[in-house]
């Protein structure tokens, strides 16, 4: 519009503008993966996943819908992924609550041989943030019928909304709810490793 009408041309600006925006999806990414405490966020998987969300979300406003369907089944798989991958990253890890206190055995071993660990007390007086938001999960955390839904709400069912030649704006609607129950799933299953200490696991409960 604006070289139809003699100004300057803001092919530029829009470039800028998209690289920015790339930048601050890949930025808060990090925010997340770089948590070692936090093990099903701590893998290069986050910062993919994230990107996938920001470009389907985007090819609902610049491609084709078939273009927009393809990139809701990619999406759909790539969440799928992310949650099998993050439960066997957990299990291959073997963190224990005999490794976190050094008592027992798990990543270098420890003083105990190998012997079970067990608490009798709560390490602490009363709840704080990393009990409420990271140690003390939801009974939906794991879950495979939420898990499921958020793949075919945010993926499957837009994708064939789409081809099935639907309004783009309900597929998008669809889409979005998918992507907050994914991102619902993305907190509640995220368990700091403080929660050795509480329930000797990091695996969330199945729901």
């Amino acid at each position: 519009m604006s070289a139809l009408l003699g100004g300057p041309d803001l092919r530029l600006f829009g470039m800028l503008g998209a690289l920015l925006c790339l930048a601050t999806v890949v930025a808060t990414a990090m925010i997340y993966a770089s948590l070692r405490a936090v093990p099903r966020w701590h893998h290069g998987s986050v910062p993919l996943l994230y990107l996938a969300c920001a470009a389907t979300g985007g090819s609902f406003l610049i491609a084709p819908p078939g273009i927009s369907a393809l990139a809701c089944l990619a999406l759909g798989a790539a969440l799928a992924a992310f949650f099998g991958l993050g439960d066997r990253r957990i299990a291959a890890l073997g963190l224990t609550r005999a490794w976190a206190t050094g008592l027992g055995g798990g990543l270098g071993g420890g003083l105990g041989g190998g012997a079970e660990v067990r608490s009798f007390e709560l390490p602490r007086s009363g709840p704080s943030f990393v009990t409420r938001e990271l140690v003390d999960r939801s009974g939906a955390a794991g879950s495979p019928l939420w898990r499921g839904l958020a793949v075919l709400l945010a993926g499957v069912a837009p994708a064939g909304l789409l081809l099935w030649g639907l309004a783009p704006g309900f597929a998008l609607g669809v889409h979005l709810c998918g992507i907050a129950l994914s991102r619902w799933l993305f907190f509640t299953e995220a368990t700091h490793v403080a929660a050795l200490y509480y329930r000797g696991e990091l695996q969330p409960r199945r729901g």
